[in-house]
């Protein structure tokens, strides 16, 4: 017997880069915390990269959300440290532009999901 999937791929990409999201906001607060750590190098996750494989591999296979379930997120340490006397690789400003961006993405993804829930929410009351 088939099973149903309410929410298709939307649902299950958006969930899976929330949580994706949530590492890498605590990877730029590790980052930011340790501006000033001699010898630090700076973490960087890539997960946009497999998101967009899964995405397109459930487009061909027709798959729903659970084609998302196994993308995870690559650490990527830096290795070019400042030219600073104490070798910390981390940028400040860049660091802050990230916290900005990824809260910028996390905060979309939430909205998105809200307004699918809330579509649910209004066929399930048949308008009311």
């Amino acid at each position: 017997m088939p099973t149903i999937d309410l929410f298709g791929r939307t649902i299950g990409l958006l969930q899976k880069s929330m949580d994706l999201r949530m590492q890498n906001h605590q990877a730029i607060a590790a980052n930011i915390a340790n501006v000033d750590t001699p010898e630090y190098r700076a973490v960087h996750l890539d997960f946009e990269t497999g998101l967009r494989r899964a995405l397109a591999a459930s487009r061909r296979e027709g798959s729903g959300g659970e084609a998302f379930a196994s993308v995870e997120a690559r650490v990527i340490r830096e290795t070019d440290p400042s030219d600073l006397g104490d070798h910390n690789s981390v940028n400040l400003d860049n660091e802050m532009i990230a916290l900005a961006e990824n809260q910028m993405l996390y905060d979309a993804a939430t909205q998105i999901i809200n307004r699918k829930l809330g579509g649910l929410r209004y066929a399930i009351q048949e308008g009311k």
